[in-house]
């Protein structure tokens, strides 16, 4: 999982049953407006839930370090949205 801290790691683990509940809601239709990671991205080390191109919707953070989100450079996925967790 995250190289980066033990304390990345719970939070990976917590936040997969929240993303799960979000990306349900997701289908439902209660979140619509996805941010296009080419126009903007968010502040440095905050989670937040990003879209995939593959459709799966989880939490992650952007790290400029890294030149992208975390998910990008761990496993290769394209993100295509983001938006503030609620």
């Amino acid at each position: 999982l995250h190289v980066r801290s033990r304390r990345q790691r719970q939070m990976c683990i917590r936040d997969r049953t929240h993303a799960a509940e979000l990306a349900e809601q997701e289908m439902e239709g209660f979140y619509t407006c996805w941010i296009d990671p080419k126009d903007f991205m968010p502040e440095a080390n905050k989670n937040v839930l990003v879209k995939c191109s593959s459709g799966e919707i989880q939490t992650d953070f952007y790290a400029p370090e890294l030149g992208g989100f975390f998910i990008e450079h761990s496993t290769h996925a394209k993100v295509t949205g983001w938006r503030e967790m609620m």
